[in-house]
């Protein structure tokens, strides 16, 4: 991530190959654990900002594949995230904000 709001993937070689751009700032990002760059359908990761839905972000495309709204204890929605991360079987998204996980 850098500070103009954007995620951007990088090849080996350095070139790059994709950007996706959020509409906040990127406060945290975090690739599925399982990826290979072999199988394009495990290439994705996670990315969150202030007031938007956590974003599972296709890393060869740097399209959104899906969006979570967080949602707190109440049942309401909690839009301030400020950390995200997959279980470490890639089944569940975990996200923080300040006040809960």
């Amino acid at each position: 991530t850098n500070e103009d709001r954007s995620c951007q993937v990088f090849s080996e070689d350095g070139d790059l190959v994709s950007e996706f751009v959020a509409c906040e700032s990127v406060s945290d990002a975090c690739w599925y654990p399982w990826m290979r760059s072999v199988s394009s359908a495990s290439c994705c990761y996670l990315a969150c900002s202030r007031d938007q839905p956590i974003k599972l972000i296709d890393s060869c495309a740097g399209a959104v594949r899906a969006s979570y709204s967080p949602r707190n204890a109440q049942d309401e929605l909690d839009g301030g995230c400020v950390s995200c991360c997959f279980s470490p079987d890639g089944n569940l998204i975990w996200a923080g904000s300040r006040e809960a996980i």
